[in-house]
């Protein structure tokens, strides 16, 4: 699992010494999973606007993470263009 998150990262942060597409568009979709649940449940527990704002703020962070981790897997590594 640590080396599923590293190569998250590496990816996020431009590097792709450890390039694993497959695992990439899995963990990138799981995020906006992630993130949707998160809105939810802001939107459902929280009653006062202050908080609820920056929960579904957050929720939405880790959303666009993940879309930029799929984006990112689609794309071919530097030096094996097609």
């Amino acid at each position: 699992m640590l080396r599923f998150a590293r190569d998250a990262v590496g990816i996020l942060l431009g590097g792709r010494r450890n390039f694993r597409p497959a695992n990439m568009k899995i963990l990138g979709f799981l995020l906006m999973l992630a993130g949707w649940a998160i809105v939810l449940a802001a939107m459902g527990m929280l009653s006062t606007e202050g908080a609820r704002s920056v929960f579904v703020a957050a929720g939405i962070g880790v959303e666009t993470t993940g879309l930029v981790l799929v984006i990112r897997s689609h794309a071919n590594p530097r030096g094996l263009e097609d």
